[in-house]
């Protein structure tokens, strides 16, 4: 099994979560992709049996740097 964790934490909140999840899915020998919302552009969440996301929501909203991360894996056809 593949995971893919994808977070943004402004405070540490956040990470500390996806570092908590990140260590329980290693534990149970999942593979572990760990990445904040800045480096994942290019991940291909097709590629995953399991997405996390991870944000502080803003006014109902991902903040911007989480909102291309989603936008990267909208697909036009």
């Amino acid at each position: 099994m593949k995971a893919a964790i994808i977070y943004w934490s402004k405070t540490g909140n956040t990470e500390k979560v996806a570092l908590a999840i990140n260590e329980a899915l290693e534990a149970a020998c999942v593979r572990v992709l760990l990445k904040r919302a800045e480096e994942a552009t290019d991940v291909d969440f097709y590629n995953y049996d399991l997405i996390c996301i991870g944000f502080p929501p803003y006014q109902w909203s991902p903040p911007k740097p989480y909102g291309r991360v989603l936008e990267s894996q909208v697909c036009c056809v």
